[in-house]
């Protein structure tokens, strides 16, 4: 029987490429975070076929979304990345860049997703910590390869599978 073991949140890392398409800097999205999680957001077709009393679904795509309620915290790279576009109010392609989901637990197999950043608000209450809430659309098909991970810088480098 295979060794059975509980996995807790570092085994999903998230890393945002805060630097550019030509020069990507992958940067953990930690510092700030308390809780995030990765809705797949599934798109389904239902049918109900005349000669059955029940319908047969199927999925067709998924829509994945990542939430990112975050603590300010300057000289964090994504947080100093995500607040430039907030503070800019960025519109269009100036939101788009790429993220990586690791998984340390599977030998370091990571997808790469072409993502747009979604400001959503910041502030927050008297006396606390500004807050900075955005999600992340995860685009189109993701790349699917391994990552090698750099626990004291808190970056990420991507290589992706053979044939992809």
């Amino acid at each position: 029987m295979a060794e059975i073991k509980q996995l807790l949140r570092p085994d999903m890392l998230v890393f945002m490429n805060t630097g550019t398409t030509a020069a990507p800097k992958f940067n953990l999205i930690g510092m700030g975070v308390e809780e995030q999680m990765l809705s797949y957001n599934p798109k389904v077709d239902t049918k109900q076929y005349i000669h059955q009393l029940n319908a047969n679904t199927s999925v067709t795509g998924y829509e994945a979304q990542l939430n990112a309620p975050t603590e300010g915290w300057a000289g964090v790279p994504v947080f100093d990345f995500v607040d430039e576009l907030a503070m800019k109010f960025a519109v269009g392609s100036d939101l788009n860049t790429d993220v990586l989901i690791v998984y340390p637990y599977k030998a370091f197999k990571a997808t790469k997703h072409a993502a747009t950043v979604i400001i959503n608000e910041k502030g927050g209450s008297g006396g606390e910590a500004l807050m900075l809430n955005y999600d992340i659309s995860l685009n189109g098909d993701p790349i699917e390869g391994t990552a090698t991970v750099d626990k004291v810088a808190e970056t990420a480098t991507f290589t992706a599978a053979t044939g992809e």
